[in-house]
C-alpha cells in the first residue's frame, strides 16, 4: 500500500492520462476528474485497506514517473476542488475519444445512471467534433475469419449483423450468425471487450462501428477510443483550445453537477 496525499496522487495520474503540452485548461479538468474519483471511492471503500488500486480498474498511478510541472501546478491550482452532484461527490467517467458523442452509463453498467452521464454531443457550433484532433476520432480495422471466431466462440461465421443502437450510435447489441450452430447476439460493450482481451484493445477501439464482409473476415470502421462514457479527453482538449475554461469543460461533459 503506498500512502500519498490526495494532490500528489491527481499529479500522477495526470501522467497516465495526458501529455503535459496539452492546453492547461484540459489538464486541470482532468485534474478535477481524477481527485473526483479518487474521493469518491475514497468514501465509498470503507472496507478496505487502501482507497484505490493503481490499474485501469480505478486510475492508472505509478508514483513520481512522467509527473512533469504541468501537471504539479494543475494539481496546485485546483487543490480540494473536485465535481459534486446533490452535495456529494459525483460518479465520474473519462475515456479518450468520444467520437463526436459521448456514451450514456447504462451502456457501460448496464444500470441506470444519473441524468448528468446520460450522454451528450460533443460537437462544435459549426457541427465539427471538439475530438477530431484525435488519431482515433475515424479507424478502420480489418480482422480475419478465425481471429474473429475467438473473440464470438463461433468456429463457422456466415454473416455479422448490428441489430440495434443507441441514441448516440454505439452498438447495443450485434448477430452472428453460424452456419450450422444458429445465431449469437452480444451487447456491443460485450463484444469490445471481448475484442480488447483477444486480439488487443484497439483492434476494436469503440462500440460507435460499422461491420463489412470481406474476402478475408470482416471490416469494421468507426470512431471513438474508449468506453465513451463522461469526459472525452481529446474533447476536453479540443474545447480548451477553443477557449473554453475547465469549469466549461466539465459543465459540458456532466451537465447540472457543481463544483
Amino acid at each position: 500500500i503506498n500512502t500519498v496525499d490526495v494532490e500528489s496522487y491527481v499529479a500522477s495520474t495526470l501522467a497516465s492520462e495526458l501529455s503535459p503540452g496539452w492546453p492547461a485548461e484540459s489538464i486541470k479538468a482532468q485534474a478535477i476528474l481524477a481527485r473526483t474519483y479518487g474521493v469518491r471511492f475514497a468514501i465509498h471503500n470503507t472496507s478496505r485497506a487502501y482507497d484505490v488500486t493503481d490499474d485501469t480498474a480505478n486510475q492508472v498511478y505509478h508514483g513520481l514517473a512522467g509527473v512533469t510541472p504541468s501537471f504539479v501546478s494543475a494539481a496546485s491550482i485546483t487543490a480540494g476542488v473536485i465535481l459534486r452532484s446533490l452535495g456529494a461527490p459525483a460518479d465520474v467517467f473519462y475515456s479518450s475519444t468520444c467520437g463526436g458523442h459521448t456514451a450514456g452509463s447504462f451502456e457501460l453498467t448496464g444500470l441506470p445512471g444519473p441524468a448528468y452521464l446520460n450522454g451528450v454531443s460533443d460537437a462544435d457550433p459549426t457541427g465539427r467534433p471538439y475530438c477530431t484532433k484525435s488519431q482515433f476520432f475515424a479507424w478502420e480495422n480489418s480482422v480475419a475469419a478465425d481471429a474473429l471466431a475467438r473473440v464470438v466462440d463461433v468456429s463457422d461465421i456466415a454473416d455479422v449483423a448490428i441489430t440495434d443502437r443507441y441514441p448516440d450510435g454505439r452498438v447495443w447489441t450485434i448477430r452472428f450468425v453460424g452456419y450450422e450452430r444458429g445465431s449469437i447476439d452480444l451487447s456491443g460493450y460485450r463484444f469490445y471487450t471481448r475484442c480488447g482481451a483477444v486480439l488487443g484493445y484497439k483492434v476494436l477501439p469503440s462500440t460507435m462501428f460499422e461491420v463489412k464482409a470481406t474476402t478475408a473476415g470482416w471490416t469494421f470502421n468507426g470512431h471513438g477510443l474508449g468506453h465513451g462514457v463522461g469526459m472525452c479527453q481529446w474533447g476536453a482538449r479540443g474545447r480548451a483550445e477553443a477557449g473554453q475554461t475547465a469549469e466549461q469543460i466539465l459543465a459540458a461533459y456532466f451537465p447540472g453537477t457543481a463544483m
